[in-house]
């Protein structure tokens, strides 16, 4: 399989959660339609569980977050979408949303969208501000249900 404009599915881990279990079945699919997958893993020491139902395949490429504060590994995310210039990238988890949307503000033809399985009303405000802003480099949000798409009031 060629490397070229692969489509990043980027992951905090690929420990046994729902947005792992997504990841690793939209990579498995996108490779068996010959289409260039790479998954990017964020998180140092990162839970790899899944890995082994990825396939020969797909392409793990680990960052090694120590915090979103960790410049080095910033820079060594922002140099991989400059090397690997890929079609689009899809994040999932506010830790790999935040720090592939700050890679963005380097790389800005990437293409970035975000899947969101968290209602508004659950976030904190630092999550908020930090997805307000971070929503300018966004392409779109994904949700997987109608009810995430608008705020909620509680009752």
């Amino acid at each position: 399989m060629t490397d070229t404009h692969p489509i990043v599915l980027a992951v905090n881990d690929l420990d046994f959660g729902g947005a792992q279990r997504t990841v690793v079945e939209e990579a498995r699919e996108l490779a068996r339609r010959n289409i260039p997958v790479v998954v990017v893993v964020t998180l140092a020491n990162p839970k790899m569980g899944l890995a082994e139902y990825l396939g020969h395949d797909v392409q793990i490429v680990q960052f090694g977050f120590r915090s979103l504060f960790d410049v080095g590994a910033h820079v060594r995310l922002a140099r991989f979408f400059w090397t690997k210039k890929p079609r689009a990238v899809v994040s999932n988890l506010f830790f790999t949303n935040t720090v592939i949307r700050i890679a963005k503000l380097c790389t800005p033809f990437v293409r970035v969208l975000v899947r969101e399985g968290n209602v508004l009303i659950e976030k904190s405000v630092w999550v908020k501000i930090v997805d307000t802003f971070l929503s300018i480099v966004t392409e779109c949000v994904l949700v997987n249900a109608r009810f995430l798409v608008k705020p909620v009031k509680r009752v």
